[in-house]
């Protein structure tokens, strides 16, 4: 099996701020920030707030 596809199955494909904020190295305000002014998309699931990766 390849690594990407191990890769796909452990790692969700949505994330949540602070796990993309460590993935990505932006702060997790900065993310907020960009999600607020329409810059960055996200996906509402209650009160969180999803990232596709």
């Amino acid at each position: 099996m390849a690594k990407t596809t191990i890769k796909n199955e452990i790692m969700p494909m949505l994330k949540t701020v602070e796990q993309m904020s460590r993935v990505s190295g932006i702060g997790a305000n900065k993310l907020r920030e960009l999600m607020d002014n329409g810059e960055l998309e996200f996906i509402q699931n209650g009160n969180r707030r999803l990232i596709a990766d």
